[in-house]
């Protein structure tokens, strides 16, 4: 069993979406992962980084929730969400055997804007639907995780009434000034755990025009709760689930340290869970294809 607390995040929800079973190897060091090599996921890494401080800036006079330890983020989340009316930069949110951190909450008595921050760009709401009307393939993963965080808030604090949004690029904006990207330089403590660096005093006048908008997804919140997000033909068994039913199924697992049970498909050839000639670590994607062809590596 894995050392508690063992929360189910964002980021390992993610992973169950991809594949459920990835839950057994991730935050295991005794797998190989290739994502933590892969330069071009880093890169986007720190572009996400950036953007997500600039949205800071959008919204004024928050709190930064800077603490990566679980006990002690929820200890100050919880503390300033005592207040009547605050904003608060990366607050910790637990439940159960849940944990998130929303990029920035606005919270104005029980009303409460859940903003998600993406370095991506959008153009239309008219992007977010396929043309037989349910959610793009390219933006399932966004909204999904959306959807994540306003279900573990929600549960947390059943009191609320949340508002949940994308914040994004805009590309009917063009940046107003010059070198935008250069006031948030991302760097690395000792640890090896990366952070902005503002490069000067942030001005009103020096960021120049928004170019981030932030979009109300609460409808399309809705669809993938109610599972009316997918075509139903496309649908795997996970897929047919309840959303809070899925959610719970995969915690528990990664709580239990449990393989999920394998199911193999051209998901598997983007593995991240693979080795080479450089590693003497397990490869997650053998094990997976010895489970259900046991001649696999003969």
């Amino acid at each position: 069993m894995r050392q508690s607390p063992a929360y189910l995040t964002k980021s390992r929800f993610k992973s169950a979406l991809e594949c459920p079973t990835k839950l057994f190897y991730t935050s295991n060091d005794d797998y190989a992962n290739t994502m933590d090599e892969d330069e071009f996921l880093m890169a986007l890494a720190e572009g996400g980084f950036q953007v997500g401080e600039l949205a800071k800036y959008y919204h004024p006079g928050g709190y930064d929730i800077t603490s990566l330890k679980y006990k002690e983020s929820l200890e100050e989340t919880n503390k300033l969400l005592q207040q009547e009316n605050v904003i608060i930069y990366e607050p910790a949110i637990q439940f159960e055997n849940f944990f998130i951190r929303v990029d920035v909450l606005v919270k104005t008595g029980n009303k409460v804007d859940l903003i998600e921050v993406k370095a991506k760009s959008f153009k239309s709401r008219e992007e977010f639907y396929s043309k037989k009307e349910f959610i793009d393939t390219h933006w399932r993963p966004y909204l999904y995780d959306v959807a994540f965080q306003n279900w573990v808030t929600q549960q947390a604090f059943p009191e609320w009434k949340i508002a949940p949004y994308l914040m994004l690029a805009d590309q009917n904006k063009k940046t107003t000034v010059d070198g935008l990207n250069q006031l948030f330089i991302v760097v690395k403590d000792e640890e090896g755990r990366k952070s902005v660096k503002v490069t000067q005093e942030i001005t009103k006048e020096l960021l120049g025009d928004e170019i981030l908008v932030k979009v109300d997804v609460s409808n399309l919140v809705q669809m993938i709760w109610a599972g009316k997000d997918m075509d139903p033909v496309n649908k795997t068994i996970e897929d047919q689930m309840e959303f809070a039913e899925r959610s719970q199924l995969y915690a528990k697992y990664y709580k239990d340290d449990e393989r999920y049970p394998v199911s193999l498909g051209l998901k598997c050839k983007h593995c991240e869970f693979k080795k080479d000639n450089k590693h003497e670590l397990k490869s997650g994607f053998e094990e997976c294809w010895e489970f259900v062809y046991p001649d696999f590596n003969s």
